[in-house]
């Protein structure tokens, strides 16, 4: 069930500081290799302690903020790599059990986010770290229905909107500016409160998608005969997602940040003028001129001004419609909108913990103890790259999304010609 207000109030001491202190602290122990102090008591067998703790008073706040600062970027991680199973699962026409992974992506993105702000999610007990670093149980509910109600109780608060206006960086700028700059009056704080919503993440469709998984996971697949996607348009999609993700210096999202910027200011428009940026076009288009005269600059206020109006790539990606889709599971792109909704959570988690390292004073090549394994585990390199050579990666798709158009207009459109 929902947060009553007593949980409400105190969610609402759930502090950023308090997990930033924590990762601070553990400089140290990433300096040693690893993520917390071999003392931390929850290193280990982590639910059963904090059980045994939880029951009998004796909760080491200082030991659980640590796990919950390491557990962010983790999460975060495994989310990701959750949904690059999913997209390979979409690629072998094996759309339930994609449903399945790009909903635990879903759940990861949520928990990694959450981590951030204070809220540490676990089997049955989830705590709040308040700004000084003490653990408080905030409710007993199961994981996945205490992530997704935490979720929806923190887009009402401030804490939500000021996360998502600062690691939402459009043109490398907050999106917080582009909104502000907007002469209508419109300001973030407002528009933030129903981003959540309007993206597709309301507790609704979220609950949902946790429905939809149960039957990927529970239930004998294709009992009841359905139509699935056919494997052209399953290329399409992997293609749209991997461009979306195209990273941008430094370090940022983007394609993705440039088409949610184009959303949010049409949704601030109309919020504020009461009209569409359809019903107004030039007064719309007046103000996104106010808008790049204030934050963008230089040769690409030009680009981002056609880009803004609709006049340069005037559609958006069917991601992101598909995101913000009536969640039918017995539709054959049901779980490319699950999809779709992981990677945007996971797109807020990215930008969480990046800001959590830089608050923390946590430089990246102290985490190298980890990506560099990871990469191998994972059959990413052979060899480690250096960390300012990491997006290097994303240009060998070019030779593979090239071989992949050059099978779309050969027109051979089975799953087996696709994945040969």
């Amino acid at each position: 069930m929902p947060l009553n207000q007593v949980q409400k109030a105190l969610l609402a001491t759930a502090s950023a500081d308090g997990v930033n202190a924590a990762a601070h602290r553990a400089l140290g122990y990433l300096n040693d290799q690893r993520w917390l102090s071999l003392r931390n008591r929850y290193r280990v067998a982590t639910i059963q302690f904090i059980a045994h703790d939880d029951q009998n008073g004796t909760l080491n706040s200082r030991h659980l903020a640590g796990y919950v600062a390491a557990s962010a970027p983790l999460h975060c991680c495994d989310g990701w790599a959750f949904l690059g199973r999913a997209i390979g699962c979409h690629l072998h026409g094996d759309s339930d059990t994609a449903r399945h992974l790009a909903y635990y992506a879903e759940l990861r993105g949520a928990m990694s986010a959450l981590a951030t702000q204070g809220v540490g999610i676990f089997q049955n007990r989830h705590f709040v770290i308040d700004s000084s670093g003490a653990a408080t149980k905030l409710t007993s509910e199961s994981t996945h229905r205490a992530t997704w109600d935490v979720l929806e109780a923190l887009a009402g608060f401030g804490v939500a909107s000021d996360l998502l206006g600062r690691v939402l960086r459009p043109g490398d700028r907050p999106i917080k500016e582009w909104i502000d700059a907007m002469p209508s009056g419109a300001s973030w704080q407002p528009i933030a409160t129903d981003w959540l919503r309007r993206m597709g993440l309301d507790l609704q469709i979220l609950s949902e998608d946790r429905d939809a998984r149960n039957e990927a996971s529970y239930r004998p697949t294709r009992l009841a005969q359905r139509v699935s996607m056919g494997s052209a348009e399953a290329a399409g999609v992997a293609r749209q997602m991997w461009e979306l993700l195209e990273p941008a210096p430094p370090l940022s999202f983007g394609e993705l940040d440039k088409y949610l910027l184009r959303l949010t200011l049409e949704m601030a428009f109309n919020a504020t003028e009461g009209a569409s940026h359809r019903q107004a076009p030039k007064k719309y288009a007046s103000s996104v001129s106010s808008v790049i005269g204030a934050v963008a600059m230089g040769a690409e206020s030009g680009l981002w001004e056609r880009f803004l109006l609709r006049q340069d790539d005037p559609d958006d990606p069917s991601i992101l419609r598909l995101a913000r889709s009536a969640p039918v599971v017995t539709r054959p792109e049901h779980h490319v909108a699950v999809m779709a909704r992981a990677l945007l959570l996971l797109r807020v988690a990215s930008g969480a913990t990046r800001s959590l390292f830089v608050d923390a004073g946590i430089p990246f090549d102290t985490l190298a103890f980890w990506w560099r394994p990871y990469g191998v585990d994972r059959g990413l390199w052979n060899e480690p790259p250096l960390a300012d050579t990491l997006t290097d990666g994303w240009a060998d798709l070019e030779e593979v999304l090239a071989d992949v158009d050059s099978w779309l207009l050969h027109g051979n459109a089975s799953y087996r010609s696709l994945l040969t």
